[in-house]
């Protein structure tokens, strides 16, 4: 027994599957198995033009892999690929020629959860494997087992290596230690032992061997003694990987100097390589020859033919001892940079010869920070750069592959004069996910130019908000304009909204409004909800909200039955929940009916379901909410009011049926719930999703991490939970008073610090009513903090009635009956700003005053000023009540929200 390859399998391959079987085919297996070897033997012997690529873990992007193939086919007499100036089609035309193409160690080319490869190699994979015109064949190794039932392998073979028989892999086992004179040290009864520990792993087997030089085999059965005492079950590929690392310490400590030497400095290679490689170690091993042919009695250097490679055990753990001595790390990769730059030096044009050669020239110039070199030698060969990324987009995870990227395109697009738009695109996104100094800019300029000739929506939306951000507004009005002729028709929405968000964040509200204005009037109706919804959120930070309401039923009534026009007057109903405003829901309810919707019975309900939560009814609400469960407002509104009424359970079975969109408002209802239902690893996953990232280790120790992701709101439109629960009513929290939160509002999380939140837990039974509780019908005291706030900020939430005491009900007709505020009428810091809107009414009274009554009315508001001075808010809320309706009117009129809901308030309005 000479090896312990699958022969069947390899006779199988090498005739039956080429000549006449599927067009792509994967041979899986535990490394160390032998499917290296039997796909090299393939392709060796192929009578066909063919390319061997074996992946590396440095090296696992797709892009990459072509500029092998191409290379490879290209030196066997196919040219077709490394003539299409795309890859990616070039590998599509080689494929419909004979050809054979092995891509080694596929697996590392996987997304490590999904085990997928990239969409476009993925969808690459599943078109050869169905077209009746491919005549190539394509072999896939990999060390994990493949979804065999996965469309992109529908049309693919799928072979599992064979473990060997005990007989086979006990003959192999003595085969070795024949070779190495170490008979004795296993004895042929323990040998069949042997072979089962090891998993019938030949590598493993190799690596054993080279030990019993050194140490018996009761000591390396030590190294593991439960692995050994269970080697008659199955064996898993990370204990065989653990043993053969076990093994490999022993024999990495007791290398020779130079042995070792030249280990560390090839440890830096990330392919497979020739002998001059090593032969460009001499000035640093005494005798390379004898260095090398020790390496390969240990089984740590093996030889295929002209190319030698490292065990990949052993190389993980030599380029982990290099990443702790930099200064030795630098000088293996420097060596090696001169070992592939050998091949362009002296050279004026790219040829895709060498393309793999320049691939681990770049690897290693950059990372011994040899940057100018680089440049050199990427500038020279910028065809074949460009040819090979021109269809990239997918931005590595890794920072070291961004860096190399980023260098190499940089370089490549140095003085070039075509637009190039692909590289510039995917360029530009590496200069972003970099996120150095000055990338931004430099993103942008990639980007203009890239423009100049391309339709790509995230180009243009991206280059829009660096302009915003770099140039300014007019910029972003230049690029929006430019945008709009260039992009499908039916995606021009897009960029208005991208344009708006960047006015917005340079708080130039009035030409967001008047762009919105040319969309609205330019754009066909099936493209405007977005336009209308955008408005209406700047018009609402602007403190517009009855505008924006008035905007959105609008632009429902004309644009009714298009895609997405249900959410403007669902938008509608939030704002008006927003301002506890009964007179704008009906508003809402008339356009509604007026419009008749398919969804005419689902929007009415919402209406009605939002009146009674504004009314404190919540188990009417819900109950409501509940009968006709159709959309997800209500679905969320049912739940949420079931909290409100204290019944958290109710709440969790209306979510354990629910499937609602995944968005932040959604996760912090389903935490809330959790929270309240004792559940607290599910609420400490919903909250982790809202802030889009792992909690920190005090938050199971936060009991207001609820509060504060509630609190929250973002300076772009978004689905946020004070969005669709802007009101946190003390049914709810315990507090003497609900909590608002709107876009223009201050925070409130932090100005509870110093009050007793009690949530809802585990539906305990309804409390009887002593005639101080919540009654159904009434509203509460509620604590809203409110700034006057132009910059952008959530959507459509802000109310013209911004209050900052505690008040019973806000927005036109608004009323409240059976409050009680024990004598204070401004909120916890809010005294100050509400006396000197009080002055300022008083003033404006003082103008307008035609008669008496007029006249004592403005005595009235300047006594409840002194008053509120003095600290007498009890004798204020009394003259602030006999002002009467005018001085309210006046409030209004002038836009003092304060004084106007401090004056609705004490008049039991």
């Amino acid at each position: 027994m000479t090896d312990l390859l699958d022969h069947e399998l390899l006779a199988w391959l090498m005739g039956d599957w080429q000549e006449n079987g599927e067009s792509v085919c994967v041979i899986q297996g535990f490394s160390g198995v032998g499917k290296s070897r039997i796909a090299m033997e393939v392709a060796r012997n192929a009578t066909v033009p063919n390319a061997f690529v074996a992946v590396s873990p440095g090296m696992a992007e797709s892009d990459e892999i072509l500029l092998d193939i191409a290379a490879g086919l290209e030196q066997g007499g196919l040219p077709a690929m490394a003539n299409e100036p795309d890859l990616r089609a070039g590998f599509a035309a080689a494929m419909k020629q004979s050809c054979l193409v092995v891509v080694d160690d596929f697996d590392v080319l996987l997304d490590p959860e999904s085990r997928l490869p990239d969409p476009w190699l993925a969808e690459f994979i599943k078109q050869i494997g169905r077209s009746p015109l491919t005549r190539g064949r394509l072999l896939l190794v990999s060390s994990i087992s493949l979804d065999g039932d996965a469309p992109w392998l529908e049309n693919a073979r799928i072979r599992q290596v064979a473990k060997p028989s005990v007989s086979d892999a006990v003959g192999y086992l003595g085969m070795l230690l024949a070779d190495e004179g170490l008979q004795a040290e296993i004895q042929p009864p323990q040998r069949a032992d042997v072979v089962r520990w090891l998993g019938y792993n030949g590598r493993a087997m190799r690596i054993l061997v080279s030990c019993l030089k050194d140490d018996p085999l009761e000591d390396l059965i030590g190294l593991d003694q439960a692995s050994w005492d269970m080697r008659d079950q199955a064996t898993s590929p990370q204990l065989i990987k653990r043993l053969e690392r076990q093994f490999l310490h022993r024999i990495l400590d007791r290398l020779d100097p130079d042995s070792g030497t030249l280990l560390e400095m090839l440890s830096v290679y990330r392919r497979p390589f020739q002998k001059e490689a090593i032969d460009n170690l001499r000035r640093l091993v005494t005798n390379v020859e004898v260095s090398r042919e020790r390496l390969r009695s240990r089984f740590i250097l093996t030889r295929n033919r002209k190319w030698y490679s490292l065990n990949p055990v052993a190389r993980e753990i030599l380029r982990a001892q290099l990443r702790g001595s930099p200064k030795q790390e630098l000088a293996a990769h420097s060596r090696a940079a001169d070992f592939y730059v050998r091949h362009f030096r002296a050279r004026s044009g790219a040829t895709l010869k060498f393309a793999p050669q320049f691939v681990e020239a770049r690897y290693h110039l950059l990372k011994s920070e040899r940057t100018r070199e680089f440049d050199e030698v990427a500038h020279a060969f910028r065809s074949m750069v460009l040819s090979a990324y021109r269809s990239s987009a997918k931005v590595p995870e890794d920072p070291g592959r961004i860096e190399e990227l980023t260098a190499t395109l940089m370089a490549a697009l140095a003085e070039e004069t075509k637009v190039q738009a692909p590289v510039r695109i995917f360029l530009a996104k590496l200069l972003l996910a970099r996120g150095g100094r000055d990338d931004d800019r430099i993103a942008l300029q990639q980007l203009t130019i890239a423009s100049r000739a391309t339709r790509d929506l995230w180009a243009w939306r991206t280059r829009i908000q660096l302009a915003g951000r770099l140039e300014g507004a007019a910029a972003v009005e230049a690029a929006l304009m430019q945008g709009v002729d260039a992009v499908p028709p039916a995606m021009a929405y897009q960029l208005y909204h991208a344009a708006g968000k960047a006015l917005m964040a340079l708080g130039d509200q009035a030409r967001a409004l008047r762009l919105m204005d040319k969309g609205r009037s330019s754009l066909p109706a099936g493209n405007k909800y977005g336009i209308y919804s955008f408005t209406a959120f700047v018009l609402c930070t602007a403190g517009r909200q009855v505008d924006a309401l008035r905007l959105l039923r609008d632009g429902y009534r004309e644009i009714a039955g298009v895609e997405n026009s249900e959410r403007l007057i669902e938008q509608a109903i939030f704002i008006a929940f927003g301002r506890h405003d009964p007179t704008e829901l009906d508003e809402n309810r008339k356009t509604i009916m007026a419009v008749n919707s398919p969804l005419v019975t689902e929007q009415l309900l919402l209406c009605e379901v939002i009146r009674r939560q504004i009314l404190n009814d919540f188990a009417s609400a819900a109950e409501l909410a509940q009968s006709n469960p159709r959309t997800h407002a209500l679905i969320s509104q049912a739940a949420f009011a079931w909290l409100c009424e204290r019944e958290p359970r109710r709440a969790a079975e209306i979510l354990a049926q629910a499937e609602l969109p995944p968005n932040k408002s959604t996760f912090w209802l389903r935490g809330m719930v959790a929270l309240c239902t004792d559940d607290d690893e599910r609420a400490r996953k919903e909250f982790s999703r809202c802030l889009d990232k792992p909690l920190p280790d005090d938050a199971e120790t936060d009991d207001r991490l609820w509060l504060r992701i509630w609190d929250d709101i973002p300076k772009a439109p978004d689905k946020y939970p004070a969005f669709y629960f802007p009101w946190l009513p003390r049914a709810l929290t315990g507090l003497p008073f609900d909590l608002h939160r709107s876009p223009d509002s201050m925070p409130v999380a932090e100005l509870m610090e110093e009050y007793e939140i009690e949530l809802p837990l585990v539906a305990p039974s309804p409390p009887e009513n002593d005639g101080k509780g919540t009654q159904p019908g009434t509203q509460q005291p509620s604590l809203i903090l409110t700034v006057n706030a132009n910059a952008a900020g959530g959507p459509y939430m802000t109310s013209n009635y911004n209050n900052y005491g505690l008040v019973g009900a806000m927005g036109e007709n608004a009323s409240s009956h059976n409050n009680t505020f024990a004598g204070s009428i401004a909120a916890p810091g809010m005294l100050a700003e509400l006396i000197k809107e009080l002055v300022a009414l008083r003033d404006a009274m003082r103008e307008q005053a035609a008669n008496a009554e007029q006249d004592v009315a403005v005595a009235e508001v300047s006594q409840a000023v002194e008053l509120l001075r003095q600290g007498d808010q009890e004798g204020a809320q009394s003259r602030l009540a006999r002002a009467g309706g005018w001085a309210l009117q006046v409030a209004t009129g002038i836009g003092t929200a304060l004084a106007a809901s401090t004056l609705q308030h004490v008049a039991g309005m």
